[in-house]
Order: structure tokens, then C-alpha cells, then sequence
């Protein structure tokens, strides 16, 4: 029987809130939406937008945390859908509990991430792309299940979106679902508190869009962290699905 509490470990600006979102319109699914971030942002000196609003309005215990992730109630839901930034997961965090999900790691070309970031914060590094936290991640699964992590990248879901989540559910053990490919626009329940400041933009949408190729310019401090973080990228590019 496969693991139905599925944990989607992505870096920042990727399509990780809209993949939610597609999860969120089955009728067999509850969604939780980065449930680390609070104790990343009490454990950490980064500068978000609302940070103590979020810090304070969340659950920071990280054991009691996990322990809900792992074995919390989720009603009369078959599939508990966890969207996680990687990044989140601290160093000094165990990592032996991923151990109990159903691990999934959703990567982009960081070009493309640190080109969206540095239009909502302007402390960049290489760990604010989530990468190193993603091979940590990869690392772990094939150490404990002598398998690869299951790795699918954002832009071979938004070129053809069907065959990507049916291939995704496949790998995860679930049967897709059309419902899978559009939702509501706006707000929707499982978004966090944070929602306000991040996520106008797919508010706007009702399905993935279309994959854009658009010439990316960045700064030269930028490029730097691009250049530090491709080589993360392109090995974890090499596994995916």
C-alpha cells in the first residue's frame, strides 16, 4: 500500500503553491502549506514580509510539528498533499522522519528562481534557492531506500501538464485525476497566513500556464549565486522523471 502522506520539497518561486493547488481540487486530498516556514523564520535572521505576523500565528514547535506531519489526524482524506520549501528543513533539523512520507523533491533552473526572488527580497544566496537542502533531501532517500529520490522539474510540468502529473502519480502510487489540471482562482483555504505577500499571482490563474522561455538577465552578484548553484541543479535535472 503506498504512503499517502506526500511531502513536495521545492526551492522558492517555483509552480510549488499551483501544484498544491492541483492537489487541493481532488476531492481525496487535505493540503498543508509549508509547514516549517515559522520556525525557519524564529531560527533564522532572513527578513520576510510579515515575519513576526507569521512567526507568531504559526506553530514553531518543530517535534510537534513533524509529529503531525507524520502521523496527524487528516480527517476522512485518503492523501495528505505537504508543500515544503527545502530550505526550511535547518541544518541542525533532523532528517531521519522524511523517512515516514511519500518524498518528492520539485526543482527549476535556479536562473529562472533567482530572477523571481530578487523581485521580493534582496538577500539572496545560494541557500535561498533551497538546492543544497534538495541534495541533502536526495541524498538521504538513496542512502535509506538505495533508490533515487523521485525528482520532477517545473518546466516539464508546465509544457504538458497531463502527462507530467500522470507520471507523477504514477511514481507516488496514486491515480490521477483530471480535476488535477484546473481549479478556482483566488485564495483558497490551505493557504498560509503568508499567502498575502507571495501569492497574488497564481491567485490570478485557474491552471498551470504555459512554459515561458524568456531571455533572464541578472545582476552580477546574482550571477554568482546562479553560477554556485547550477551545477546542484543540473545534478539533480539528470534524475528526474
Amino acid at each position: 500500500m503506498p504512503n499517502n502522506r506526500i511531502a513536495m520539497w521545492s526551492g522558492p518561486r517555483n509552480i510549488s503553491t499551483a501544484l498544491m493547488y492541483s492537489f487541493n481540487n481532488r476531492t481525496d486530498t487535505i493540503c498543508t502549506d509549508e509547514p516549517l516556514y515559522s520556525n525557519y523564520l524564529l531560527n533564522t535572521d532572513i527578513k520576510h514580509p510579515g515575519k513576526m505576523e507569521i512567526i507568531n500565528s504559526n506553530h514553531s514547535d518543530v517535534n510537534k510539528i513533524i509529529d503531525e506531519l507524520c502521523s496527524g489526524n487528516i480527517l476522512e482524506s485518503e492523501i495528505h498533499y505537504q508543500k515544503h520549501m527545502a530550505h526550511h528543513l535547518l541544518p541542525n533539523m533532523p532528517i531521519s522522519w522524511i523517512s515516514n512520507l511519500n518524498n518528492c523533491i520539485l526543482i527549476r533552473n535556479p536562473k529562472e528562481v533567482i530572477h523571481s526572488l530578487s523581485k521580493k527580497i534582496s538577500n539572496i544566496s545560494l541557500k535561498s534557492t533551497g538546492l543544497p537542502e534538495q541534495i541533502r533531501i536526495s541524498e538521504f532517500i538513496l542512502e535509506n531506500t538505495g533508490k533515487n529520490a523521485l525528482i520532477i522539474d517545473s518546466s516539464d510540468i508546465l509544457r504538458n501538464p497531463e502527462k507530467m502529473l500522470t507520471k507523477l502519480c504514477m511514481e507516488l502510487g496514486i491515480n490521477f485525476d483530471k480535476s488535477m489540471l484546473s481549479w478556482e482562482n483566488g485564495p483558497k483555504e490551505c493557504d498560509g497566513i503568508w499567502s498575502k505577500y507571495w501569492y497574488q499571482e497564481v491567485w490570478e490563474t485557474s491552471t498551470f500556464k504555459p512554459y515561458n522561455s524568456n531571455k533572464i538577465e541578472l545582476s552580477k552578484d546574482n550571477n554568482t549565486i546562479y553560477q554556485e548553484s547550477k551545477p546542484l541543479y543540473d545534478r539533480l535535472y539528470s534524475l528526474r522523471i
